[in-house]
């Protein structure tokens, strides 16, 4: 269907404005190759992020992450009482699997993520959350404006992404009400 035919289908001016809308969106994400980089991650956020590095040395993510390493941990959870325990076992789990993360990568950036839930559970994909930094930033709108979520996972393209490193939090929860966390570490060129 085209936006020039779809004005026959809705005869209300609003209806009509909105299905057009609708097809086009859907053309445009139909053409996804052509999608040109957006910004997964703003200058300004990076400054605030270094300017929040720079107050909390010699603790902060310069002393605990080896220059130029990407890397990929379970987060433990931190209860209100502040003793650690590990994520329930049966939390969803996400896999980064793009970019790899044993080399720093080069800006924009195609990202790959699973989830697999436990076993009698089934994500819940509106549950996706992402936080940038240590200053925990939610760039999660930024990212569903260009990729929605299944209960498999996703898949975006040219997510352009400063120069430096970088830490994001990766949430998503299933049917159980079980939350999964993920900590990435990428490293871009």
């Amino acid at each position: 269907m085209t936006t020039e035919n779809c004005a026959a289908i809705h005869p209300s001016w609003l209806a009509r404005k909105a299905a057009c809308a609708a097809i086009a969106l859907v053309s445009l994400a139909a053409a996804g190759a052509a999608a040109s980089p957006w910004p997964l991650v703003t200058d300004e956020e990076l400054a605030r992020e270094r300017a929040y590095d720079e107050q909390n040395k010699p603790g902060g993510p310069q002393g605990t992450v080896p220059q130029g390493a990407n890397v990929l941990r379970r987060s433990l959870i931190v209860p209100r009482g502040g003793a650690f325990k590990a994520p329930p076992a049966a939390a969803p789990v996400i896999d980064w699997e793009a970019p790899k993360l044993d080399q720093p990568v080069k800006s924009p950036v195609s990202i790959r993520i699973a989830f697999k839930p436990a076993p009698g559970a089934e994500i819940v994909p509106d549950s996706f959350k992402v936080l940038y930094g240590f200053l925990k930033i939610d760039v999660t709108a930024r990212i569903l404006e260009h990729v929605h979520p299944t209960r498999e996972g996703l898949s975006v393209d040219e997510a352009a992404i400063p120069q430096g490193r970088h830490n994001f939090i990766l949430q998503v929860r299933d049917t159980q009400e079980r939350q999964g966390e993920t900590d990435v570490n990428l490293v871009v060129e």
